[in-house]
């Protein structure tokens, strides 16, 4: 019993260790963006700024009730989780929902062949998994 204790000690010190890992890269990729925004309407100046807030605040959808396993996940939607579960990394899942956020969402699955950091057999495995 003491050992089955000890594993989810374990497994829980891990989950949290992942949590701060992806609230840290989230602060980071969110500090990244203020930069680049500022850096923007330093060179934009107001008239731009104002079009990005007359702009849509998200394109996202609701995300629909699942209901069976070999459905596809809508990109828009997804979260860390099922990333994670789709075998990407920490880092991977977390920069796509902030890309994606970044971005106000994708119109499709094409739009995942910019993303640089991406392993292209990450790529097919989200293409094949996901929908937009």
């Amino acid at each position: 019993m003491a050992e089955a204790d000890r594993r989810a000690e374990q497994a829980v010190k891990r989950e949290e260790e992942l949590r701060e890992a992806h609230e840290q890269d989230l602060a980071d990729l969110r500090e990244g963006y203020e930069r680049k925004l500022a850096e923007l309407r330093d060179r934009t100046g107001p008239a731009e700024e104002q079009r990005a807030v007359d702009r849509p605040k998200s394109r996202r959808r609701k995300a629909k009730p699942r209901t069976a396993k070999e459905e596809r996940l809508d990109i828009n939607t997804v979260d860390f989780e099922d990333l994670r579960a789709l075998g990407l990394s920490v880092s991977q899942s977390t920069r796509l929902i902030a890309t994606r956020d970044a971005r106000m969402g994708f119109d499709s699955l094409k739009e995942l062949d910019d993303l640089a950091d991406l392993p292209r057999d990450v790529i097919s495995t989200l293409k094949q998994r996901l929908r937009a």
